[in-house]
């Protein structure tokens, strides 16, 4: 018998589905992430407050504190061949350094650059009006109009504190020190543009410490000045936002320049079995800020945090003790 000539095969049409549909959605993908970098500079608007510095020498001396101890401003503002004299360690106490910027924390979103906050008006905050740095702490929205990464987060800093904090900076003698603008990756444009914004106040602040230490001041200072919960509670890296129970640890954090070591943020709540601190007294707790950091490595900013005074201390011993336990399964080894 003849044979048959062969038939070219065509291609399947579920073949050329999938072909048409892998470059529809590379088209889809790729327009996506214009956008977002088109996006990713919004201007938001928000009402600056009527806010101006203060010279009053008490206010100031307020500000200093809060800037090098527990607001931990020097931990990332503080030029990085400082960092050393600000983490302190080994019983010594955190030191003051030129608030000079240029410290790099880097994320899977990007590097993100700490400024610089000295009175230069060319490189550091000289030439932003204090209404608008007042704006910032409250909002998160900078003198441009624009949104950054969670990082620095105080909307519930008390007036009085923010008018210290404010004033002390104003204080700080200009140096001149360019620091590079935070560079974003594709995946920090598509954050900054669908996911991040504004902040605001969440609780009141109280009118000023008690006689004695106290968990209500504990807790402002915990919440809102030292900002414990922006490390000791799980989140989403991409938002910012609270994943788990506050104070309940299971953050993961990684070194900067090797994030191959790892640590996961401690359970700070008063769980019988995994409460890291459930056991300790109050002296122990103060006890254990003096010594500053005592490991090759770690986020906590032990040097400003051990500046702190007793009675700040043991109000924040007061406020965590006070909190409703969390019983969490992956407590690091201490």
């Amino acid at each position: 018998m003849p044979s048959r000539p062969l038939k070219r095969r065509r291609p399947r049409r579920w073949l050329r589905a999938l072909a048409y549909g892998a470059a529809a959605l590379a088209l889809l993908c790729a327009g996506g992430l214009g956008l977002s970098y088109l996006r990713k500079d919004r201007v938001f608007e928000a009402p600056a407050p009527s806010f101006m510095a203060t010279r009053d020498s008490a206010v100031i001396a307020r500000g200093h504190y809060l800037v090098y101890g527990p607001g931990h401003c020097a931990d990332c503002h503080a030029a990085p061949e400082a960092k050393a004299v600000v983490d302190g360690g080994g019983g010594k106490p955190g030191g003051e350094a030129p608030l000079t910027g240029g410290y790099v924390l880097r994320t899977f979103l990007g590097e993100m650059r700490a400024p610089n906050l000295t009175a230069d008006v060319a490189t550091g905050l000289g030439a932003v009006p204090d209404p608008l740095l007042a704006r910032f702490f409250r909002t998160g929205i900078d003198h441009r109009g624009h949104v950054g990464l969670p990082i620095m987060q105080y909307p519930d800093l008390s007036d009085a504190d923010l008018l210290a904090i404010v004033s002390y900076l104003r204080t700080l003698p200009p140096v001149t020190h360019a620091v590079p603008p935070s560079r974003y990756n594709a995946m920090g444009w598509i954050t900054k543009a669908w996911f991040l914004g504004p902040f605001s106040r969440e609780r009141p602040a109280p009118a000023g410490p008690t006689a004695e230490p106290s968990a209500e001041w504990g807790g402002y200072l915990a919440n809102s000045v030292a900002t414990c919960a922006s490390c000791h509670t799980a989140r989403n890296m991409k938002t910012g936002e609270f994943t788990g129970p506050r104070f309940a640890g299971g953050l993961v954090l990684r070194k900067a320049d090797d994030p191959a070591q790892v640590l996961i943020s401690p359970n700070l709540t008063p769980d019988p079995r995994t409460g890291i601190i459930t056991g300790w007294s109050r002296e122990q707790f103060v006890a254990r800020f003096r010594r500053g950091n005592v490991r090759p490595w770690s986020p906590m900013p032990w040097g400003p945090f051990s500046r702190m005074t007793d009675f700040d201390l043991e109000s924040i011993y007061l406020y965590l003790h006070g909190l409703e336990p969390v019983d969490r399964e992956d407590r690091p080894p201490q």
